[in-house]
């Protein structure tokens, strides 16, 4: 009889201990959700590769180098470097993280690149010949670094600005890049599917913008559900020519 008593009382704190877990497993990712988004191209054909044709420093850089303004799946359609954020102040966990950016066969790396106010941005030359990187932002130079062989990484001040950041190299003049500085962690950038995803975004609705360097600007508004994942489809095609005057 005792022998019961005390086998009931043990699975009773079993059963006590797992409800405790329960609910703290709950309460870390039930009170937000996720989003994932899907981006593709629905031109009439997929834009081939633009060759760049090179004359400076060509034993690193070679005698060519292919665009990046427009980089899409063959199979899929999906477009890459499509800048995705959530507007508005929203407060998450994720804390400013520093980012790199290098210059690696005489090109940005990578092309696009994302990060939040309070980020530090480090740049590095993984060439073997001169570089500088120019960002600009709003109409004004944020700083122009030059990085010579061997020299160690540049590492930008904590941003403190929002905005797009334009990148250049004043020696190769084809290198262009983008960093965008968002004022919330909730902003991603399409993969080579033309996919990304956000998480642990708190319940609410919420302003999107999307945007490609190349194929302009997108905006919308989608509502994160407590507890469940949000996926939404959004296509770009090529910017129209502009119609002549009479």
């Amino acid at each position: 009889m005792k022998s019961n008593l005390n086998r009931g009382r043990k699975f009773i704190r079993v059963l006590f201990t797992l409800a405790i877990m329960t609910v703290m497993f709950a309460g870390c990712g039930g009170g937000s959700g996720s989003l994932t988004v899907a981006v593709t191209y629905n031109g009439t054909s997929i834009p081939s590769p633009v060759a760049i044709s090179i004359e400076t420093d060509v034993e690193t850089c070679g005698h060519e180098i292919f665009a990046e303004n427009i980089i899409v799946n063959s199979e899929t359609r999906g477009l890459k470097n499509v800048v995705f954020r959530l507007e508005g102040e929203i407060k998450g966990k994720d804390k400013p993280r520093d980012i790199i950016i290098s210059n690696k066969g005489c090109v940005f790396v990578p092309h696009v690149a994302i990060t939040q106010i309070g980020s530090k941005i480090k740049i590095v030359n993984d060439d073997a010949v001169f570089h500088t990187t120019n960002a600009d932002m709003n109409g004004k130079s944020l700083f122009n670094v030059p990085l010579f062989v061997g020299e160690a990484p540049f590492l930008q001040e904590p941003m403190q600005e929002s905005g797009l950041l334009e990148i250049s190299c004043t020696v190769h003049s084809w290198m262009k890049g983008y960093i965008y500085v968002h004022n919330n962690p909730y902003i991603g950038a399409s993969d080579d599917a033309g996919m990304l995803s956000l998480t642990e975004i708190p319940p609410g609705k919420y302003q999107y913008v999307a945007w490609h360097e190349e194929l302009g600007e997108q905006t919308g508004e989608l509502e994160i559900i407590r507890g469940q994942a949000v996926s939404i489809k959004l296509e770009f095609s090529e910017v129209s020519e502009p119609e002549a005057e009479n």
